[in-house]
């Protein structure tokens, strides 16, 4: 089929974006590997849920925050349990949940089919896991025709979680904010805490690289 005379019609699926960038944190202890492969993530509103809903938070008050970016196809898979065992990050899941990255709405809120597998889930915010078998190569695009998933992850800032817990108040926002997501102040805060180290713009000071590497 042509428009005019011998011009194709181009298939609107060219102009699909199949990879995007997504902003991303991860809460980890001392001693853990500093990277994404076989962990779990959150966006901003994803990781407020997950920490204002697990009881006092207290327990994230020793560790720390990182801002990460990376680049993902947007084929997302359904989220797996990945996390660090003492010795290392492990995935719990079978097929494509140990493959392509996955995704749900935060704290399982979304109310959507799949539970947010396959929405934007720009109400209650994004969990993604990110499993070791799906990250790309150097210098290959994450794509189902090159059978990963994930590249490019990257490292922005790493802050202490005490600092956006209890300096910048985070926890006791949440407390005001339980029972009603999305915690839209409580994302506030914490966006504020990991984007600069301005503190007179609520950010929180970068953490000194030998506190978090064993």
């Amino acid at each position: 089929m042509s428009a005019g005379r011998g011009q194709p019609i181009e298939s609107p699926s060219r102009h699909i974006q199949t990879v995007e960038t997504l902003d991303i944190y991860r809460i980890f202890g001392k001693g853990e590997p500093q990277v994404l492969s076989n962990r779990d993530t959150g966006d901003v509103l994803g990781d407020v849920s997950f920490i204002c809903t697990q009881g006092s938070g207290a327990e994230y008050e020793s560790k720390f925050i990182t801002h990460w970016q990376v680049e993902v196809s947007k084929a997302f898979g359904q989220y797996a349990l990945c996390n660090f065992n003492g010795t290392a990050n492990v995935c719990m899941g079978a097929g494509s949940q140990l493959k392509r990255v996955g995704r749900r709405g935060s704290q399982i809120q979304s109310g959507k089919k799949a539970i947010g597998q396959c929405d934007l889930n720009a109400d209650v915010g994004s969990q993604y896991s990110f499993p070791e078998s799906g990250e790309c190569p150097p210098n290959v695009v994450p794509s189902e025709a090159n059978g990963c998933f994930w590249a490019n992850a990257r490292p922005l800032r790493t802050v202490a979680a005490n600092c956006v817990m209890q300096d910048r108040k985070l926890l006791e926002v949440c407390k005001t904010e339980f029972g009603h997501a999305p915690f839209t102040k409580s994302a506030a805060i914490f966006r504020d805490a990991l984007a600069s180290a301005d503190v007179s713009t609520g950010g929180c000071p970068d953490a000194p690289v030998a506190t978090i590497v064993v």
